[in-house]
């Protein structure tokens, strides 16, 4: 039996085996200068899809990140494929240092078997595309 806080991050199969959903996902800050900060999901950096900060860290199972200006406002978001029971995940940078998860029903088919991801100006207009 599980605990209910664990439901999210683990399951038990048909047959009685106990599997996770992933490990802990970690970011790093690069300042630059060769200086690496470990940040933490739940200091308010990191925000669910309402805008309150993440409760804990997401477990998912990530295989390939891209920075990018997804929404058009001059600062990198985050794209994490995921692989498995994973959906992707995009992030949006508000330009503060804060990101904020974007609804799942603005995307509501990602894949949840993701290996990579790429941008690309498809139209040379000079905008991903």
């Amino acid at each position: 039996m599980l605990k209910p806080e664990d439901r999210d991050q683990m399951y038990i199969t048909q047959d009685g085996f106990l599997r996770e959903h992933g490990e802990v996902d970690m970011v790093y800050w690069n300042d630059g200068k060769g200086h690496f900060t470990l940040l933490s999901w739940t200091d308010g950096r990191f925000m669910d899809e309402r805008g309150r900060p993440l409760a804990g860290p997401p477990r998912d199972w990530g295989f390939s990140v891209m920075l990018r200006d997804i929404d058009g406002d001059g600062v990198p978001d985050i794209y994490v494929c995921n692989d498995f029971w994973s959906p992707d995940r995009i992030w949006l940078n508000d330009g503060k240092g804060k990101f904020r998860a974007l609804a799942r029903t603005a995307l509501p088919d990602t894949s949840s078997f993701s290996m990579g991801v790429d941008f690309a100006d498809i139209n040379r207009d000079g905008f991903d595309d």
